[in-house]
């Protein structure tokens, strides 16, 4: 076996997360897959051969929750892939955003990545090679058309955001975390 690798947010056979967690069991890996729906994660699961573990990554006890089961039945995690996402707002302008939308895409798609990453980090470090993978989008690139610095029409304003901010943590905690 290679490597315990726990994915977030695997919640459709059409995603990238399942596509993820199906080539990495297929390379031989031990691989945890999550998302809020227990049904549709357990689903997803039996197709490929994963064993999948409710998540809400907004919600800190459930967080730990998993964390207690992932400890009990590995004790180390070798990868942790912050996969969920949500909020894609194509085609809305940032002054017309609802900020109840805003502060809900940024608790999923900054903050849930964030919390998981702090939950999970003894069990990284348990680990002889931890790593931590933050899915990101160009949409959060200021070099992206979609970003919106350019005359493309399609930006994905909030999404966007909290994109760029996930990028900001990832580099923040590369640093911290190098060793």
């Amino acid at each position: 076996m290679k490597d315990i690798i726990l994915i977030t947010g695997v919640s459709r056979k059409e995603g990238l997360g399942f596509e993820t967690a199906r080539q990495l069991i297929d390379s031989g890996n031990r691989v945890i897959i999550t998302a809020r729906d227990m049904s549709k994660v357990s689903e997803l699961a039996k197709r490929i051969n994963a064993e999948g573990l409710v998540v809400d990554i907004i919600d800190q006890q459930s967080i730990n929750n998993l964390v207690e089961e992932v400890e009990k039945r590995y004790e180390k995690l070798d990868v942790l892939i912050n996969n969920a996402g949500a909020f894609f707002d194509m085609g809305a302008q940032p002054l017309d955003v609802d900020l109840n939308f805003a502060k809900n895409a940024f608790d999923t798609n900054l903050f849930g990545a964030w919390r998981m990453i702090r939950a999970f980090i003894p069990m990284l470090r348990k680990s002889d090679n931890g790593r931590i993978v933050n899915v990101s989008s160009g949409a959060g690139s200021f070099q992206d058309p979609v970003f919106g610095l350019s005359a493309h029409q399609g930006i994905v304003p909030t999404y966007g955001l909290t994109k760029l901010a996930l990028n900001g943590l990832t580099v923040k905690l590369a640093r911290q975390l190098k060793d």
